[in-house]
């Protein structure tokens, strides 16, 4: 629990806490010569990138782009996401012959091996675009039971179509079993961005567009097999691809279970029919939202082909106002693009959500020293003071960490700096600016010279760097910040800093109890040398501190310091009494309270010896003072003690 600061008792028999600027005159006080003033810091403000970013688990996707695209075409500057959707007959002709090498691997060659970009699929039992007749391999009806239901209904390129009864159980075997086999091919290929689920009504979305409650219930249509057999599907995409990222097209509100569950197992959502009122059921409001921040992807798909759009009398802008309004991570530019005469509203407004979909991090300025100090035979560190914000319209997907690097003139990384930061990237959100601080150390011995400071956001697991909204090129995924010089500094001037010492030798003038019940005193004998000590026995009731003292008034901002203690604790009961350590109040330059940092607490197992507590403290801009604290760790519980306090030190190790 985080305590209160250190306040002056309330009961006046103890007498008044000096004031923090004042310094006890009898104190063994060691300052030393110290590198002179705080360290400087320039603001350095950071231009964001002038196109797409590409990353993983985000952007704008190309429709059945041709495989000939040629390279100079403008969509590979909106997308670099190839979006198939395929039937499943033809990659299942017969029980156990899957031509996967044959349809599939060609996409994974032209798009991949060829030009560095990402594939996705979706494989459709049902899709009434189609010219087969049998979308569904005609051998699961003869061969394997499935029930087949025979349709000329909204039939456009063939005279008759046969679909299968997506709930029955003939027909999940066979597709669960097509799906692990489709999972072992692309599951783990380099270059996959995600899959689609396409099993169950038309194209694999969840709706009946050729099912009329008539054939539903002719079928053995039930609400609960329905949902079902979505959940079977899931399961086994589940299975099938245990590190791919899946979407379930979703539907309407009254099959929200079905959607929950696919949360529950990983899944991702997509919904199509967007125009300018938004898509297919409004689900961006009462689903996208809420569920994006449990870090579910979302995607959404036009309407039509702009022309269709131009018909409906569909705004392509406010569409792409509509979609940019909503948290996705994903949008298919399903326009119709790839021909030469694309309208230029089309290429304008494609190259606009292309600068907003999905994920877009940058560090919009930072602050730092531009002069940092190198050390012959000890580490140095320099404070990276940095704001970033999220351009995009949702989240990333992977918890991030952050890595700052120090390049020499020829390039090479010299040292580098890896945290997370306290609010993960999964928290980014849309809109939102993040502070990060950061202390780079600098290894003893950095040669004096010029360096470049980068920096990149990387997945610790694999080592996957993210592209950055930030201009200019990048090395290795690594922008480069600013540049810095290093400066060495001469042995006599490196430390550490012994900044104050108290042995009690001298008195106990500035110690002062906050602790009902018990006061401080001097102990004759009892100190570690066989001197002075501070004790406090007794029965304590409320406060939070048995001792407490202002330590310095100069904070240098950034520096490490380092706080010590010895403590020897005779007695405390009872049993569940809290033993005491030490702590750090600090406070801001108009001397309120700030934060503490706490020691380790006294260990009772080694009851009656001398321990040394220590804890080590970077205070941030703004700190002006630090005060001791010799805690009790809890402020209303009570308990008896008698317990010793001795060379009590405050130490600069490090400093900008």
């Amino acid at each position: 629990m985080e305590q209160p600061p250190l306040a002056p008792p309330k009961s006046p028999n103890r007498g008044a806490v000096p004031a923090v600027r004042r310094f006890p005159p009898l104190f063994a006080l060691l300052l030393l010569a110290l590198p002179l003033g705080a360290v400087r810091l320039t603001n350095i403000a950071l231009e964001p990138a002038p196109g797409a970013v590409f990353n993983p688990g985000m952007g704008v996707y190309m429709q059945m782009p041709p495989l000939t695209l040629p390279p100079d075409h403008w969509m590979n500057a909106v997308a670099d996401i190839a979006y198939y959707r395929l039937d499943w007959a033809p990659l299942n002709p017969e029980p156990g012959v899957y031509r996967f090498d044959e349809i599939l691997k060609p996409y994974f060659d032209a798009w991949v091996k060829g030009r560095g970009k990402r594939v996705a699929f979706r494989v459709m039992s049902q899709n009434y675009c189609s010219a087969l007749e049998y979308v569904s391999p005609k051998w699961i009806f003869e061969k394997a039971c499935v029930p087949g239901v025979e349709t000329t209904d909204l039939v456009k390129f063939t005279d008759r179509q046969v679909m299968p009864v997506p709930w029955s159980d003939a027909y999940l075997d066979v597709y669960c079993a097509f799906v692990a086999k489709l999972g072992a091919y692309l599951e783990g290929r380099p270059g996959l961005e995600f899959v689609d689920i396409g099993a169950i009504g038309e194209w694999g979305e969840m709706h009946f567009m050729r099912w009329d409650k008539e054939r539903r219930e002719a079928n053995g249509f039930t609400e609960y097999r329905y949902i079902q057999a979505h959940r079977r599907v899931i399961d086994a995409y589940r299975r099938a691809f245990p590190g791919t990222r899946l979407f379930l097209n979703v539907g309407y509100p009254q099959y929200q279970t079905i959607m929950d569950y696919a949360y529950a197992k990983g899944l991702n959502f997509r919904q199509d029919g967007l125009g300018p009122d938004g898509a297919m059921g409004n689900c961006e409001e009462w689903l996208f939202r809420p569920y994006s921040r449990k870090g579910v992807l979302c995607n959404l798909e036009f309407w039509g082909y702009y022309p269709q759009m131009v018909e409906r009398g569909f705004s392509l802008p406010a569409t792409i106002d509509r979609a940019l309004s909503a948290p996705i991570s994903y949008l298919n530019a399903n326009l119709g693009t790839f021909g030469s005469d694309t309208p230029r509203i089309v290429v304008d407004e494609l190259r606009r959500a292309s600068m907003r979909v999905g994920y877009r991090l940058r560090p919009m300025s930072v602050r730092l020293p531009i002069e940092i100090k190198s050390y012959p035979s000890r580490p140095s560190r320099f404070p990276i003071l940095s704001m970033w914000s999220n351009a995009g319209t949702a989240a990333p997907s992977m918890n991030l960490a952050l890595r700052w690097s120090l390049h020499d003139a020829a390039g090479s990384n010299r040292a580098q700096s890896e945290s997370f930061p306290t609010l993960p990237t999964t928290m980014w959100y849309s809109g939102m600016t993040n502070a990060v601080s950061e202390q780079f150390a600098v290894p003893a011995g950095l040669l004096p010279g010029r360096y470049t400071l980068r920096v990149s956001l990387f997945r610790p697991e694999d080592g996957l760097a993210v592209g950055l909204d930030l201009k200019g090129p990048s090395k290795d995924a690594r922008y480069a910040v600013a540049d810095l010089r290093v400066a060495a500094v001469e042995p006599d001037r490196q430390g550490p800093f012994l900044l104050r010492r108290e042995s009690f030798e001298q008195g106990m003038e500035g110690w002062a109890g906050a602790c009902e019940g018990l006061k401080p005193t001097l102990a004759e004998g009892r100190g570690v040398e066989g001197g002075r000590a501070l004790k406090i026995a007794g029965r304590k009731t409320r406060g939070w501190s048995y001792a407490m003292c202002p330590m310095i008034s100069n904070v240098k901002p950034f520096a490490l310091y380092r706080l010590s203690a010895q403590m020897k604790v005779v007695s405390l009961t009872p049993p569940d009494a809290l033993p005491p350590h030490i702590k750090l109040d600090l406070r801001d330059l108009a001397d309120k309270h700030v934060e503490n940092v706490n020691s380790a607490k006294y260990s009772m197992r080694r009851a009656g010896e001398w321990q040394s507590l220590s804890l080590t403290v970077t205070p941030g801009e703004g700190i002006g003072a630090f005060v001791f604290g010799w805690e009790t760790g809890d402020n209303t519980k009570a308990w008896e003690l008698e317990a010793y306090l001795d060379e009590v030190k405050l130490e600069l190790l490090e400093e900008p």
